[in-house]
């Protein structure tokens, strides 16, 4: 997902937004203080302007934000609601496995 908003965010947005996706090896790097979404970047990239912005809606959900650590990999599910070529993807963010 990342290599196509990179390469075009037209198409990106085409094919991805309004879509429930599964996005693995993703690794989390911020964490609101208030708990209302992390970012994730593909694993192993060093530093990245795009990422995916997972932002938490449910209370339950805010409980495993808590327990994230950046650098963290993780399994997100979610809704993309939006598409940019500067902000990266914005995920209503359904479920958070932490990967092993």
């Amino acid at each position: 997902m990342m290599s196509e908003l990179k390469d075009n965010a037209a198409a990106a947005s085409k094919n991805y937004k309004g879509k429930d996706v599964k996005v693995v090896n993703g690794v989390v790097s911020n964490i609101d203080a208030d708990g209302k979404y992390f970012n994730i970047q593909p694993a192993g990239a060093q530093f990245d302007l795009h990422s995916m912005q997972c932002f938490i809606n449910d209370d339950k959900l805010k409980d495993d934000v808590v327990k994230l650590k950046k650098g963290a990999p993780v399994v997100v599910y979610g809704h993309i609601d939006d598409v940019g070529e500067v902000l990266g993807y914005s995920l209503n963010t359904k479920k958070i496995e932490i990967s092993q």
